[in-house]
């Protein structure tokens, strides 16, 4: 817990490690992993106290994931950010620095928007984001930790070099 305390920033994950697809939409579309519209998404049990006590700390919060229904064209850029920010809006965190990734390689099909389809180093489990945020927040990675869900997001940390936490241990632990 000290090792957390002492960090100067503190980057999350959102999808699965924030929040999760609310009950009546996961039945109605089952296949959903990501939320693609404004309401489907709820704070995950416990983060919001979670993330006050970071912010209790004094210690920034930003947020990195992964977008790539841009790619696919199930959202727009635009929806992307909306849905980041109201991830960040139901879990206490309004003034969070955001940052997502809209690429995918494997984006095709009549909705692709190919403007996106590609790789970039922004999309885990590159550190592209992770790197981003440091540098806007003039933070060294050993003075930042990431949080997620995903192996992808392990690798991210990693590659970025910051300290990296499974969300149901971190979520535990404060």
């Amino acid at each position: 817990m000290t090792e957390i305390l002492r960090a100067r920033l503190a980057i999350f994950d959102i999808d699965g490690t924030l929040t999760e697809i609310k009950p009546e939409i996961r039945a109605r579309k089952p296949r959903l992993v990501t939320p693609n519209n404004l309401g489907e998404q709820q704070p995950i049990p416990g983060v919001a106290a979670g993330l006050a006590r970071i912010r209790e700390a004094g210690i920034p919060i930003a947020l990195a994931t992964n977008r790539g229904g841009v790619a696919f064209g199930y959202t727009t850029y635009k929806e992307a950010e909306a849905l980041a920010q109201e991830a960040a809006d139901l879990c206490g965190i309004p003034d969070a620095g955001i940052y997502f990734c809209p690429y995918h390689a494997k984006a095709r099909g009549p909705r692709a928007d190919l403007r996106y389809a590609r790789e970039d180093d922004c999309r885990k489990p590159n550190p592209g984001m992770l790197n981003q945020a440091l540098a806007d927040f003039g933070v060294s990675p050993e003075l930042a930790f990431y949080v997620g869900d995903m192996e992808t997001d392990k690798q991210a940390a990693e590659s970025a070099g910051m300290r990296f936490y499974w969300a149901d241990d971190f979520f535990g632990m404060i």
